[in-house]
C-alpha cells in the first residue's frame, strides 16, 4: 500500500462530501467502502455469515474501524447532519437474521448508522406512522437484501394498498431482476446489460440511492465472468469485463482482466479503468504514473474523468480544482498538470519513473522533478531555464512555492 501520508480526517470528509453529493445521506458503511477500507468482497462476505463481524474487515479491526467511525461523526455534526439507527441484516441463506458490526457496543451503534439532513419531526413522525410508507420501506429492505420472495410479497402488499404508487413500477422491474435466471452466455450478458443501463440500475438508484449496488453486484459479477472470452471493441468499451467488473467493485479482477487483455497500453478507456483498479487496491503510484500518461496522451478524457464527481482519488481532483484557482500566468492545461502535482506532492518525484517520452508536457515533468529532487545542485540552473523557457506559469509556481531566492533564477 502507498497511499499518501494525509490527514484522516481531510480524506473523511472528502468521501462524505462525495457521498452526500451523489445520495444525500451517508451511512459509515458506505464511508468506508468509498475509502477503500473495506473491500465489497470482505462487505459481502459479512453479509452472507462469512465474517463475524463487520470491523474485522477493516484494516486495523475495531481500532481502525472507531478511527474512521469517530472521525465521521465529528464531521457529520459540522456538517449539521442527524444520526438515525440503522439495522443490517444476512444475505443469501441468512435472511432474517441481525448481524453485528462490531463486537464494541459503542463501535457497533455507529457502524449502524445513517446520517442525513435535518427535517421536520412532525412530517418525520408522519411519514414513518404510515403503513403505505412502511410497506414501502419492507419493499425496499427486500430488494436491498437481495431477498426475491419477501420482495415479492412486499410489491403484492404495497399494489393492494396503493394500486397508482408511484414506486411500484420501478418496484416491480427489480423484483424481476431478482428473479431473472443467471447469467450463462454471451448473448444473455449483452441482452441483460441493456437492461442493466437502460432499465434496473435507473430503477435501483431512484429507489435505492447508495443501497442499489447491493441488489445489482451478482448480476454485474455474472456478466463479468460471461464477457471474459470477449475481446476489447474500441466501439462497446461496456462490453470488456472490466466494466462489469467495476461496476461491483470487485477492483482485483478489473486489474487482472484489462492486464490480461491485448494491447491495453494503447486503450485509455482500459487504463483508465485500471488506474482506478490500482488506486483502490492501494497502489496509488501506479495510478498515478497511468493518470500522468493519460494527461499527455488522452488529454480530454483524463480531464473529464479528474472533474467526475466519481474520481477516485480526492487530493489529484483538489490539485486540478486548485490549479484553476491559482495565477499561473499562462494556462495550466491537462497535459501540463503531471508537473502541478509534482509541486503539489513532492514525494511523488521520487515515486513514479523516470519518463522518457519527448512531448514538450513530459520534458517539462522531468524538469520539474530534477529541481524538486535536487534543490542546491548549482548545475540545475540550466534546467531552471529550460522550465522557465517551456512554461513559464509553472517556473513561476516553483519559484513562489520552493522560495528560491538566487538572482540566477530570476534573469
Amino acid at each position: 500500500m502507498d497511499s499518501p501520508i494525509v490527514e484522516p480526517s481531510t480524506r473523511v470528509h472528502a468521501a462524505i462530501q462525495s457521498l452526500l453529493l451523489e445520495h444525500g445521506s451517508f451511512t459509515p458503511l458506505e464511508l468506508l467502502i468509498e475509502l477503500d477500507a473495506v473491500s465489497y468482497g470482505d462487505y459481502e462476505s459479512w453479509r452472507r455469515g462469512l465474517r463475524g463481524t463487520l470491523a474485522e474487515c477493516v484494516a486495523g479491526g475495531e481500532v481502525g474501524a472507531q478511527h474512521l467511525v469517530d472521525a465521521a461523526a465529528v464531521w457529520a455534526e459540522r456538517l449539521g447532519l442527524e444520526r438515525g439507527d440503522i439495522e443490517y441484516f444476512g444475505w443469501e441463506g441468512h435472511e432474517g437474521i441481525r448481524l453485528v458490526a462490531a463486537n464494541q457496543a459503542g463501535i457497533n451503534r455507529l457502524l449502524c448508522s445513517e446520517y442525513t439532513p435535518k427535517r421536520d419531526r412532525t412530517q418525520l413522525d408522519l411519514f414513518f406512522d404510515s403503513a403505505e410508507n412502511a410497506a414501502v420501506n419492507t419493499l425496499l429492505d427486500a430488494l436491498a437484501g437481495r431477498d426475491s420472495k419477501r420482495a415479492q410479497a412486499a410489491l403484492d402488499g404495497l399494489s393492494i394498498l396503493n394500486p397508482n404508487h408511484r414506486h411500484l413500477t420501478d418496484a416491480s422491474c427489480l423484483v424481476g431482476a431478482l428473479q431473472a435466471a443467471p447469467v450463462l452466455e454471451l448473448d444473455d450478458a449483452h441482452r441483460t446489460l441493456v437492461l442493466l443501463e437502460n432499465i434496473w440500475v435507473p430503477a435501483s438508484s431512484r429507489l435505492l440511492g447508495a443501497r442499489a449496488r447491493d441488489l445489482l453486484a451478482p448480476i454485474w459479477q455474472q456478466i463479468g465472468g460471461v464477457l471474459a472470452v470477449v475481446s476489447f471493441d474500441p466501439e462497446h468499451p461496456q462490453r470488456h469485463p472490466s466494466y462489469a467488473y467495476g461496476r461491483c467493485l470487485d477492483w482485483e479482477s478489473v486489474r487482472r482482466v484489462v492486464r490480461t487483455t491485448d494491447d491495453y497500453q494503447s486503450q485509455p478507456v482500459l487504463l483508465l479503468r485500471l488506474a482506478e483498479a490500482e488506486r483502490r487496491l492501494g497502489h496509488r503510484t501506479v495510478a498515478l504514473e497511468i493518470w500522468f500518461q493519460l494527461c499527455w496522451n488522452a488529454g480530454e478524457l483524463m480531464r473529464a474523468q479528474i472533474e467526475s464527481t466519481t474520481f477516485c482519488d480526492h487530493l489529484v481532483a483538489r490539485y486540478w480544482r486548485d490549479a484553476g484557482r491559482e495565477d499561473i500566468q499562462s494556462e495550466l492545461t491537462i497535459e501540463f498538470f503531471p508537473a502541478w502535482v509534482l509541486l503539489c506532492e513532492r514525494g511523488i518525484a521520487r515515486a513514479v519513473p523516470r519518463q522518457t517520452d519527448s512531448l514538450v508536457a513530459v520534458t517539462v515533468f522531468e524538469l520539474m522533478r530534477s529541481l524538486l529532487l535536487n534543490p542546491e545542485d548549482h548545475e540545475l540552473i540550466e534546467a531552471r531555464r529550460r522550465l522557465r523557457q517551456a512554461h513559464v506559469g509553472l517556473f513561476a509556481q516553483y519559484l513562489l512555492q520552493v522560495d528560491v531566492e538566487s538572482p540566477t533564477t530570476r534573469e
